[in-house]
């Protein structure tokens, strides 16, 4: 059971990681996508389009190395789950945007399949919380860091 949770943690680390790599790469272009989803005022999206990206790298580096799971996990879940109320929003609107997600380059129409996407992520992370730890972890190996 603990060997696929770790490849569940694993799993949702890699993808975390590709996105916020991708929108490091291409802040710009983000950016511009964050900012097209007019949910915050101009300002606070451009903030939050720089801080973002090497927010999801930070918690793809904690969730790997299984530092603070279950907060890590708690994080992710909601940082998923906001992503897919902002798309729900602007659906529900008929707004029809990319949704930067991995990149501009590799940008698909934001829709009802990123929000289930998204839930199927969080179902993931579900083990993760409950079983947290095992010896694949470095709060195994250094206890404060549990």
């Amino acid at each position: 059971m603990l060997f696929l949770v770790l490849l569940l943690r694993l799993f949702v680390a890699v993808i975390l990681f590709a996105a916020g790599w991708a929108k490091v790469r291409e802040l710009e272009e983000f950016t511009k996508v964050v900012l097209a989803f007019e949910i915050l005022p101009s300002s606070a999206a451009r903030l939050l389009a720089r801080g973002l990206p090497w927010g999801e790298l930070g918690l793809a580096v904690l969730l790997s190395a299984g530092l603070w799971i279950r907060a890590v996990a708690i994080l992710v879940a909601l940082l998923l789950s906001v992503f897919g109320l902002v798309i729900a929003v602007n659906l529900m609107h008929g707004r029809e945007l990319k949704c930067g997600c991995f990149g501009s380059r590799r940008s698909k129409r934001a829709g009802w399949d990123l929000i289930m996407r998204n839930g199927f992520l969080i179902s993931l992370l579900v083990p993760v919380f409950m079983f947290d730890g095992g010896a694949a972890t470095l709060g195994s190996l250094v206890p404060f860091l549990k």
